[in-house]
């Protein structure tokens, strides 16, 4: 199993046809892809999810 990891391969937030692949795999192969959560990896448990029932909504 191949693993990447955004700690060992960096930040990316846009995506380009001329980026060279972070990884290669076989067909079949097994990966895992771990990245950092959108809220900048404030959600660490699941206590700090926010509910959603109790969000704002804007008028």
């Amino acid at each position: 199993m191949k693993r990447i990891s955004f700690r060992d391969a960096g930040f990316k937030y846009t995506l380009s046809p001329h980026d060279k692949p972070a990884l290669s795999v076989e067909p079949g192969e097994t990966i895992v892809i771990e990245v950092e959560d959108t809220s900048s990896g404030q959600i660490r448990k699941e206590s700090d999810l926010r509910d959603r029932g109790q969000a704002a909504v804007p008028e």
